[in-house]
């Protein structure tokens, strides 16, 4: 049996009140959509968990960066750096999945908005029910991913992310490589 050794001066908190209830997760994804509501940030960092996951396997190099940008992750690429927003969907409509790409959160100052077009690169749309991701170069207002197009996302796990990534390319959208070095360093 293997002990956790203790660490001088680390306080673990007491499970209490102050520990989120995760109860309502255990049958995920059959919960309720006011549980999603409920634990939309910890769902939204699941789905970016996916997204690093397929990043990993498909042999690209993903860094996180601060909120303060408007996207979530750059890739590293040979051809430059892309920027890429995660957008997470949790439940379906009897149509697929339906994603409107916007910043904010409802009840802040600026409310919710749509991002300009040179705000990222490449969007991720993880289904997160699905465990799949589907990936675009396209900025359009609405993206609608039907269901009978999640076997074809399973199958073939690269093939959104190839053609967004060609897309990309092609238009010379991609920032060259260190063009975001100053932006970072300011953060």
């Amino acid at each position: 049996m293997t002990n956790q050794l203790k660490l001088p001066g680390l306080v673990l908190p007491l499970a209490d009140d102050e520990t989120p209830d995760r109860s309502d997760l255990r049958d995920w994804p059959d919960v309720s959509a006011s549980t999603v509501c409920h634990f939309a940030k910890q769902l939204g960092a699941a789905g970016e968990a996916l997204f690093d996951c397929q990043m990993l396997c498909f042999g690209e190099l993903s860094l996180q960066v601060g909120e303060f940008f408007s996207f979530d992750r750059l890739l590293l690429r040979p051809q430059g750096l892309v920027r890429v927003q995660v957008k997470t969907v949790t439940m379906p409509s009897d149509h697929g999945y339906r994603v409107e790409p916007r910043k904010g959160y409802r009840g802040s100052p600026r409310g919710l908005q749509r991002y300009g077009d040179d705000e990222f690169d490449l969007l991720a749309i993880v289904i997160l029910r699905e465990s799949v991701v589907y990936y675009t170069a396209d900025n359009a207002r609405t993206h609608h991913i039907p269901h009978s197009a999640i076997a074809h996302l399973r199958r073939r796990p690269r093939a959104s992310f190839d053609a967004a990534i060609a897309e990309i390319e092609a238009t010379g959208r991609a920032p060259a490589p260190g063009a975001w070095a100053a932006e970072l360093a300011a953060g």
